[in-house]
């Protein structure tokens, strides 16, 4: 038997939500210190207009400050010189002086990123976001206890930034759980459909027994009585338990000494189950 999730344990949601607000604080506290660091060191880093990037052709100005292989490029610039019989003592001096140029842009910076902490910062910052992201993961994939739960699902899910409505794609691992919660609280949480049923019968309930049974109007309202009373039973779980014994309160009236449908002592069962834990 698997044990049925109408209305799960709160505790584990508890426990955790509270580690996962910890860990949202902790990451928050801890993007503000990388932030101000970097801030601090943007305001002090060397400029790129240290090197003479015209020396290097074609190539991106944030390629050639950050991301070229300086020795291995070097080597290719003073071999195609060469080739081109270009490379003079003076000429290859003056590439070589570019390149350590770049060199001492890099060293200069990266005393800089360092003097304000931003690669131990940023790893702190970097590692709390993903342990953030494990924390919501563990959330989303367990049951919500109750609808302010699934609401919450919901935001952290649709809404990316809360103040600008921006909308991320969703993620189907976070799509699945949310819609087992909506299921499992239309099927017996919210009395809205239920109590519709139960009213259209009700009222249609009266009409026939307010109208003189040899009247041509009293077989269609019968018929409407029981179609409504059909759709109760069949098409509406019960909410609660106080709702499958007003199933079964109707069943006794409607099929006294005849026996009740199979379909229906099966939905009754099935809801007992529910009720009682199991599905």
């Amino acid at each position: 038997m698997v044990r049925n999730t109408t209305k799960p344990p709160r505790a584990a949601w508890n426990i955790a939500m509270a580690l996962y607000r910890q860990l949202d604080e902790m990451s928050e506290t801890a993007s503000a210190a990388y932030g101000a660091a970097y801030q601090a060191y943007d305001a002090e880093r060397p400029k790129e207009d240290m090197i003479p990037f015209h020396k290097f052709h074609f190539q991106r100005r944030n390629w050639v400050a950050r991301v070229m292989d300086v020795d291995f490029v070097q080597q290719e610039y003073l071999d195609n010189m060469a080739r081109k019989g270009v490379a003079t003592p003076e000429a290859r001096a003056e590439m070589i002086a570019a390149f350590d140029r770049v060199r001492e842009y890099r060293r200069l910076d990266t005393e800089c990123e360092r003097r304000h902490n931003l690669p131990e910062l940023g790893e702190r910052s970097d590692h709390l976001c993903d342990s953030l992201n494990d924390a919501l993961n563990v959330l989303v994939g367990l049951p919500a206890p109750d609808a302010d739960a699934l609401l919450w699902k919901l935001e952290q899910t649709f809404i990316e930034n809360p103040e600008q409505q921006s909308t991320p794609p969703i993620a189907m691992a976070y799509a699945q759980p949310i819609f087992d919660d909506a299921r499992r609280f239309l099927a017996s949480g919210d009395r809205t459909n239920w109590d519709a049923g139960v009213a259209d019968l009700e009222a249609k309930a009266v009409r026939s027994s307010s109208i003189d049974p040899s009247s041509p109007e009293a077989d269609r309202a019968t018929e409407a009585e029981c179609q409504a009373m059909d759709h109760l039973v069949e098409n509406i779980p019960s909410p609660d338990i106080l709702a499958l014994a007003y199933k079964i309160e109707l069943t006794k009236e409607r099929w006294a000494g005849c026996g009740a449908p199979d379909l229906w002592l099966d939905i009754f069962a099935s809801e007992a189950r529910r009720f009682g834990g199991e599905a």
